[in-house]
């Protein structure tokens, strides 16, 4: 047996060996004719070609238009008997407590509504009316006003009294010719009735700032049933002066000793007025200030923007100068904190009342420029890859600022300083444990 097993394996081997000979010579036979039909003529290619892989093109056949379609099976409707035959071959249905219950209905709908009694009259009646009650309800008065006191902002005046002043079908026009209340200012916009009970004043666009304003109802006021206002009523409401929205220079950033100074307001001013209500102080003196031009206010790149982003007519823009020589220049203190004091008493465009307390802002001009401090990592510890800050008294230039003013020992290839404001910072590829020298 075991003699058969391997005859039969050697066998199998051998076919399998021969088999495969013929396919592969076929294939090097063919990839050879390939390589050499460059040159060649199609008798010779040809006659390489027999040695190799034999195939042959033709047309295909076309495949049918239609098909023949599938007939289906014929069928017949069951009968009821047969229906009950298969139907008893089933076992029955186990029935379980709950199955059978009453149908759930949904909650009746409403009933339909009643038909209405249809009742024949002319409209309009022709019956005549009974008059409306004009008897007096009880004396007239007032039972809500605003505004009052200090406000900051007044959009309107509104007054509500306790009985009908006017018709319900006034015209708006004959209806503010009948205004029983007195505004003193008086200042332009209209009176209007809301309803037959509440009176609004609205001007235009907003009551005037920095101004004090008093309503009236005088007694011997009548409401439309005849109900008289027995004693005269007087409240005030006020308007803020003056009040500084935003200053420059900043206090957080040192300045030039010719910089312009701007303030704005929550409302029109005169600046020349405004201007004679603010003192500089520079140090420990008083600074002779003026107006900036507007050739001056064009050429401050911060200022004219300012200006622009500002409400026309509340802001001014003013320098300090020389008191000798009028000059711009040199005029602030250098390296000293310069206080800006706006009022009191500075006056308004908008009404008489001018501030009470001063309104004050300060900054500080360049000193000498130094090295105030310098820092490396956190927590004392620098690492070669932390990137070295030197801070200064003053802002750098970075216009004309060059990287060769930076020196350091040894060189750090790749250094790159970059300037932010009144800090540098360096940059590159740093050895450690090592020592470095900054110029």
């Amino acid at each position: 047996m075991k003699h058969l097993k391997l005859i039969l394996s050697l066998s199998l081997i051998f076919f399998i060996f021969a088999g495969s000979i013929p396919r592969i010579s076929g294939v090097s036979a063919f990839a050879a004719s390939a390589q050499e039909s460059d040159g060649e003529d199609e008798s010779q290619s040809g006659a390489q070609m027999k040695e190799g892989l034999q195939f042959r093109l033709s047309e295909g056949t076309g495949q049918p238009e239609s098909r023949t379609p599938i007939t289906p099976a014929q069928s017949s409707r069951l009968t009821d008997s047969e229906v009950q035959n298969v139907l008893k071959r089933l076992p029955p249905v186990k029935t379980e407590e709950g199955d059978q219950q009453d149908f759930a209905l949904r909650d009746r709908s409403l009933p339909p509504p009643r038909t209405g009694k249809t009742v024949n009259v002319s409209f309009p009646s022709s019956e005549s009316a009974p008059p409306p009650n004009t008897a007096a309800a009880g004396p007239l008065e007032v039972l809500r006003f605003a505004p009052e006191g200090e406000i900051p902002l007044a959009p309107q005046l509104s007054i509500t009294f306790s009985q009908p002043m006017v018709a319900v079908t006034s015209n708006d026009d004959l209806a503010a010719q009948n205004v029983p209340v007195r505004l003193s200012p008086q200042t332009p916009g209209k009176w209007r009735w809301v309803g037959t009970k509440t009176l609004l004043f609205v001007p235009d666009g907003r009551f005037p700032m920095a101004t004090q304003y008093s309503a009236t109802v005088v007694a011997g006021t009548k409401s439309a049933n005849g109900g008289t206002f027995s004693t005269t009523k007087t409240w005030t409401f006020a308007t803020p002066p003056p009040t500084v929205k935003s200053s420059y220079p900043s206090p957080n950033t040192p300045t030039r000793r010719d910089t312009l100074m701007f303030v704005e307001f929550d409302q029109r001013i005169d600046p020349a007025a405004v201007l004679n209500t603010i003192k500089v102080i520079g140090g420990k003196s008083q600074l002779k200030i003026r107006l900036a031009t507007q050739q001056e206010i064009e050429a401050d790149k911060t200022v004219s923007q300012l200006a622009k982003s500002a409400e026309a007519g509340r802001w001014l823009a003013f320098r300090a100068i020389n008191s000798e020589t009028g000059e711009a220049r040199l005029a602030l203190p250098v390296d000293s904190s310069i206080n800006v004091q706006i009022g009191p008493g500075t006056p308004s465009a908008e009404g008489p009342r001018t501030t009470t307390s001063a309104q004050a802002f300060s900054y500080r001009t360049y000193g000498l420029f130094r090295v105030t401090g310098q820092r490396c990592g956190y927590n004392q510890k620098c690492s070669p890859f932390d990137p070295w800050y030197i801070d200064l008294s003053n802002p750098v230039d970075a216009t004309v600022f060059e990287q060769s003013q930076i020196r350091v020992e040894p060189e750090i290839p790749g250094m790159k300083v970059n300037v932010y404001g009144q800090t540098l910072s360096i940059e590159g590829v740093k050895r450690g444990r090592t020592v470095y020298k900054v110029t």
